[in-house]
């Protein structure tokens, strides 16, 4: 089924706001870490639920991160987490990013040889990032700047913390 912007909209704001339920309110804090558009399910109102934690990770209040073998779908795993086998809330924002790329852009996060985090990087890096865009997206938005915004928020989320890549 295709979805408007609007509806777009709804979604990753539902879903991010479950992110930060899992992050800031449960104790112990839980992390996904198998964040992907098949895990964000809709119900008839198109309300966002988080779904397959089979790979999630608690990690006590006290604690930043856990060690631990690297678990979750390709395209999704972030930089720091399949260097330094190290989950933190970060993991999930990044695979959050990807989800955020993938609805703009109507490409999957793999598909093939390329990868979508790579292409958008590169359109970005050559000023031409809003050429990435999914006709539908562009049809059913009324104001381009919101996806401009929205393909802001998906870098910073999947911008590397480069202190842990060292």
């Amino acid at each position: 089924m295709k979805l408007d912007w609007e509806t777009h909209l709804k979604v990753v704001v539902g879903a991010a706001q479950g992110l930060a339920y899992l992050h800031h309110n449960c104790n112990p804090k839980i992390i996904h870490r198998d964040v992907q558009l098949s895990n964000i399910l809709l119900d008839e109102n198109f309300d966002t639920h988080l779904s397959d934690f089979g790979i999630a990770k608690c990690l006590p209040a006290a604690k930043t991160h856990a060690s631990t073998y690297v678990l979750g779908t390709i395209g999704y795993i972030g930089p720091e987490y399949a260097r330094t086998s190290m989950v933190t809330e970060k993991s999930d924002v990044y695979s959050f990013g990807i989800v955020l790329l993938e609805l703009l852009t109507g490409k999957k996060a793999v598909d093939n040889d390329s990868i979508l985090h790579q292409l958008v990087m590169s359109k970005a890096g050559d000023g031409t990032l809003m050429e990435a865009v999914d006709p539908e997206v562009s049809v059913t938005c009324m104001d381009l700047t919101h996806v401009k915004k929205t393909f802001q928020l998906a870098l910073l989320c999947t911008k590397p913390t480069y202190f842990l890549l060292l």
